[in-house]
């Protein structure tokens, strides 16, 4: 029985902003799509997931094999935009769920275009994150996304912030992330 080398999340922003278009296509499925291409790079054992948010979340596809990969890009279609955006709710769930993860590596990549509702500290969850030995990145999306917040949570995560206005890099950065 192999240990995967990596388990990677994807918390995917899809509160309603993220239904905007950017030249003709919508930005959560500019962000599926991307999501679909680093997964591509994965190898066959790596674990996999996506966790959705809004003002819930939801597991679009939860942590899995990468070798099941029509399941997965099935999973991720069907993700559709809801309302609101509670990033701390999402977060938590994505450090429960990758924590009990057998992996040498766990990554989170956290993608929002957004202000996160409610005044939250983010520090003591990242603190938490960190010493159970996951990294994470953050990218911010557009003008409006909470920039000093994704840029904290990088930090907290050991991981890198990116910051970009046009949808159109985020299949280059989730892809360089993955890498």
């Amino acid at each position: 029985n192999k240990i995967p080398s990596l388990a990677v999340v994807f918390v995917l922003d899809r509160s309603g902003s993220m239904g905007s278009k950017a030249r003709g296509e919508d930005k959560l499925t500019i962000a599926k799509r991307a999501a679909l291409l680093s997964i591509e790079l994965l190898k066959p054992l790596d674990r996999v997931g996506v966790l959705a948010f809004d003002s819930g979340r939801d597991w679009a596809v939860p942590l899995t094999e990468v070798g099941a990969r029509r399941p997965i890009a099935e999973r991720l279609r069907d993700l559709r935009v809801g309302g609101g955006t509670d990033l701390y709710l999402a977060l938590e769930e994505a450090h429960r769920a990758i924590r009990q993860e057998q992996a040498k590596l766990k990554h989170l990549i956290v993608l929002s275009d957004g202000l996160t509702e409610g005044e939250k500290d983010f520090g003591p969850l990242g603190a938490r994150i960190a010493a159970d030995g996951i990294t994470m990145s953050t990218i911010a999306l557009g003008a409006d996304a909470d920039r000093p917040l994704m840029a904290r949570l990088a930090e907290l995560g050991k991981g890198r912030y990116y910051h970009t206005d046009d949808p159109r890099n985020v299949p280059r950065i989730f892809t360089s992330e993955t890498m």
